[in-house]
């Protein structure tokens, strides 16, 4: 099951589709990506296009 899953986030990921990648993942995560020195905690950022 956790290969599944994440194959299926790098499709949404490689597709861009942004919404499609944080519904694989839970609503409390944390997206850490240090070399944009970005951190994302759950899914806030994303309630503008819900």
């Amino acid at each position: 099951m956790t290969f599944a899953l994440v194959q299926a986030l790098a499709v949404a990921k490689s597709r861009q589709d942004i919404p499609a990648a944080l519904d694989l993942l839970h609503p409390d995560m944390t997206l850490e990506t240090p070399a944009f020195d970005a951190r994302l905690l759950g899914h806030r950022a994303d309630d503008h296009d819900r």
